[in-house]
């Protein structure tokens, strides 16, 4: 099944039926009209051309349904042409894609999951009702281009990072004022309010840290270097892509001194 193939099928019809739409608004003005008027030979046209007009309009909502009941929506997720087409419409519009684990997908920058066996999609956290590939594509691209247009002020954000870093230090009692910790928790000291987090969630944190390390500023004001590491299984760690389109893990983070 192909969602496109239903869609433009739907979408010929739906023309005719504005167009048709339109008509039968005219038929209605143009009766009410004659029959002011007093004009019964016209208005006999005019019923005649509204009688058509509808058997047309009928004729066309027959066959949107024929083709609606036709398109089983439960079987085109639950049979994989629904992920296979939006992995597809990721591709063609330059977005970032790896599996997670089955059917669930980082699309950079959204974690989105197309469950077969409830037929569900949800993109970051929210359940689509939407069965068509391309405006799910279309809604990460959004989310995406969204993200890159807002400003970044790299120096600030690493002097916030270094202040919720030390925090976090002091909090795991780490016997040095050095050591890597989770970048998570580093999120979790920058924006400790519920309310906050919906305002920052972490998929923009990412997306920060993400820039930060492609940017050239590394040295907080007191003089330490921030540095990224990766961790064992990566399970938590933020994906990007670097400058040479090479794919990068950062799980851990450490403000250092030289």
């Amino acid at each position: 099944m192909n969602y496109e193939d239903f869609y433009n099928k739907m979408h010929d019809i739906e023309t005719k039926l504005t167009e048709t739409s339109k008509n039968i608004g005219g038929d209605a003005k143009n009766i009410s009209k004659c029959t002011e008027n007093g004009d019964v030979k016209a208005l006999r046209k005019n019923l005649d051309a509204l009688d058509n007009h509808i058997k047309s309009l009928t004729s066309m909502l027959n066959e949107l349904k024929a083709h609606t009941d036709a398109f089983d929506e439960k079987a085109y997720v639950s049979g994989g042409d629904l992920e296979e087409q939006l992995l597809e419409e990721c591709r063609n519009k330059g977005i970032n894609v790896r599996m997670i684990s089955t059917q669930v997908y980082d699309m950079f920058p959204s974690k989105v999951t197309v469950s077969r066996d409830t037929q569900e999609i949800v993109i970051d956290k929210k359940k689509q009702n939407c069965c068509r590939p391309k405006t799910l594509a279309e809604t990460i691209a959004k989310t995406r281009d969204k993200l890159m247009k807002e400003n970044f002020n790299a120096a600030r954000f690493l002097e916030d990072m270094e202040k919720a870093y030390d925090v976090v230090i002091r909090m795991k009692n780490k016997k040095s004022d050095q050591a890597y910790v989770n970048l998570t928790d580093v999120y979790k000291q920058m924006v400790p309010m519920a309310r906050s987090q919906k305002e920052y969630d972490s998929q923009a944190f990412a997306f920060d840290v993400a820039r930060l390390e492609l940017s050239d500023t590394r040295i907080a004001k007191d003089g330490r270097a921030i540095s990224f590491n990766p961790s064992k299984d990566n399970k938590n760690a933020i994906r990007f892509l670097d400058s040479n389109g090479t794919e990068r893990y950062l799980a851990l983070v450490a403000f250092v001194r030289n």
